[in-house]
């Protein structure tokens, strides 16, 4: 059961294939205008068997998955066999979802129902698992949450717990969710359709109910079908090919690599700067995908493709049978992902975000929540604007500017099943090549109340990019560099790595590389270990609360209460440390059966 949520209720399972489920699309259980239905079905997808679990246990990895096992067996299966997966399907007059629990809670379709039910994310017809994520197995297509490990999450190929809600607004949603074993991290996901919208939200709830101080990374990841003409648009004028070293320009001229068709090799694209948006489009199709996760929450936005060349074609046939290529787009909290953060002990964050589709604008330049937007210049006066919105917007204003001046302003009905695309004439005296180098041309769609949806600026009023902000380097051997390359190596996930370093600054006299050694230790069982290097610290800095919170519970771990108690009872006065200190203090005082004391 997902902590804090009630026990589904048991609902009557349709079972029926997965071709048959697509059917629905005919219109023989639309859903009807204003309404969201959920509902339990079981659909049959043909599956490649995977082997059973490796029963050697991995204890000394770094990136460490004990007490799971390897799922690698995988490959053996030559042919597909039917296989019964219960589902959840969520519908509104606009969008079909299809969450799948069985497999680590991840959308595995999503459908336009104003475009014939086209496919926005990838849609593998197929179950068949490939050795790429953390314990092996991996499924490609769909929308997978990954937390709180690096990589493809060890939870991303086996069943997890979900409940349906039906919400007084009429949405509804599906929440999927569990806690990651290694790290005893918790994570549930809210996947839900709002009436009248055909936006797809997710808000994830990430939640640290651990003394500790625990590296945690996470990031959605979705596909959508690769073609030639397939472009990636990112708000941003530089990216980095993995760590934040070496920024190159976006999207680059030789190759443009905003297309699928232009990359041969395997390549990661992470977003220099923090990022609201990224979406593809398929020019030819004249459809695609927006993905919206305000940088606030999601500064990271990344686009992935295995490549046009044989390197990655390779995969293709490992991974599905019929169903194509695919990239993927992504977001995360930080901007890459060899970025991962400390997540303090006994504290939740949340992170949301939403797919929707796009179609019949020709292409995409900006994309908001509720809106997108494509502008292109097709004359020396003419200018075509493209308009989708998430939502029936019957009296929509689109103004274009020059300066602070209103050159245009069009009444503008659009909403999912509508798209919105004209062509403009402007005035000569704005779209000359000087009066768009001094003020340029600003198109802002606003809803009927004036609230702003979404604008996009071309010339002088292009959105002005920062620099990037790349890693420090850390040379040198001094005891502060020292400790910032060893807590860089263990937010990197290589622990051993960074015991190694930390141990070196400690010998020059880091108190914070002892305490941070001392926190490792006492996190992987080595209480008395952690002592050692947490009293070091404390006698080179006393008024280190959190090192002393650290040692209040490491002295609990060996028997020495009393002094273990006065520990937190200091580390309390910290307001960094106050939860910490007093949970343990109350649990300490409910295992010597003083209830009272505990509740106090």
């Amino acid at each position: 059961m997902i902590d804090g949520l009630r026990p589904l209720r048991q609902q009557p399972l349709r079972c029926v294939t997965l071709l048959a489920l697509l059917a629905l699309q005919a219109g023989c259980s639309a859903a009807l205008p204003g309404r969201v239905t959920a509902r339990v079905v079981q659909i049959s997808i043909p599956t490649y068997d995977v082997g059973g679990d490796d029963p050697t246990p991995r204890l000394f990895e770094d990136r460490g998955i004990y007490p799971y096992a390897m799922q690698d067996d995988v490959g053996r299966a030559v042919k597909a066999r039917p296989r019964t997966y219960r589902a959840v399907l969520l519908e509104n007059a606009y969008t079909r979802v299809i969450v799948m629990p069985a497999l680590g809670g991840k959308i595995y379709a999503a459908h336009d129902k104003t475009n014939g039910g086209a496919d926005f994310i990838y849609h593998n017809r197929v179950v068949k698992p490939a050795l790429v994520a953390l314990r092996g197995a991996w499924v490609s297509g769909g929308v997978e949450w990954n937390f709180p490990s690096f990589g493809h999450t060890i939870n991303t190929y086996a069943p997890v717990p979900f409940v349906i809600e039906h919400h007084r607004d009429g949405s509804a949603s599906v929440v999927v969710g569990t806690t990651e074993r290694v790290r005893r991290l918790r994570w549930t996901v809210r996947v839900r359709l709002r009436p009248g919208r055909s936006a797809v939200e997710h808000v994830a709830r990430l939640v640290n109910p651990t003394p500790f101080h625990r590296r945690a990374y996470f990031w959605v990841n979705g596909a959508v079908h690769a073609r030639r003409d397939t472009r990636v648009v990112m708000p941003t004028n530089a990216i980095f090919f993995g760590a934040r070293e070496d920024p190159q320009p976006w999207p680059g001229k030789k190759p443009d690599r905003s297309y699928y068709g232009r990359i041969a090799e395997p390549k990661d694209h992470f977003s220099a700067l923090p990022a609201d948006f990224i979406a593809a489009y398929h020019e030819k199709l004249d459809r695609g995908t927006a993905h919206y996760a305000a940088r606030r929450q999601s500064a990271g936005k990344k686009f992935f493709t295995w490549g046009t060349a044989r390197e990655g074609a390779m995969w293709e046939p490992l991974l599905t049978d019929s169903s194509g290529r695919y990239i993927e787009l992504q977001s995360g909290r930080l901007l890459s992902q060899q970025d991962t953060w400390i997540f303090e002990p006994q504290s939740v964050t949340r992170v949301s975000g939403s797919w929707y589709a796009l179609r019949g604008i020709g292409g995409v330049d900006v994309v908001g929540a509720e809106a997108a937007m494509h502008v292109e210049r097709v004359g020396p006066r003419r200018y075509r604007v493209g308009l989708n919105a998430t939502a029936q917007r019957p009296r929509a204003e689109l103004l274009v500017l020059a300066g602070a001046r209103v050159v245009r302003r069009e009444v503008v009905q659009v909403g999912p099943a509508r798209p919105w695309r004209r062509e403009l004439m402007l005035p000569a005296d704005v779209t000359s090549a000087a009066a768009l180098a001094q003020l340029g041309l600003r198109f802002v769609l606003r809803a009927r109340d004036g609230r702003l949806l979404v604008a996009h600026g071309v010339g002088a009023a292009r959105r002005r990019y920062g620099r990037p902000e790349v890693r420090p380097a850390l040379a040198g051997g001094d005891a502060e560099m020292l400790y910032l390359r060893g807590r860089r190596a263990l937010l990197e996930w290589r622990r051993t790595a960074a015991l190694g370093i930390l141990r070196r600054a400690a010998e020059k006299g880091s108190a914070r590389a002892r305490r941070l050694l001392g926190e490792q230790l006492l996190i992987f069982g080595e209480p008395q270990a952690a002592l050692v290097q947490l009293d070091a610290a404390l006698a080179r800095d006393e008024h280190d609360s959190r090192a002393r919170s650290y040692r209040g519970l490491a002295r609990l771990r060996v028997g020495e209460r009393k002094a273990g108690r006065d520990d937190l009872a200091r580390a309390a006065a910290s307001v960094g440390q106050r939860r910490v200190a007093l949970l343990a203090q109350g649990c300490d005082a409910m295992s010597r059966g003083r209830f009272d004391e505990a509740l106090s």
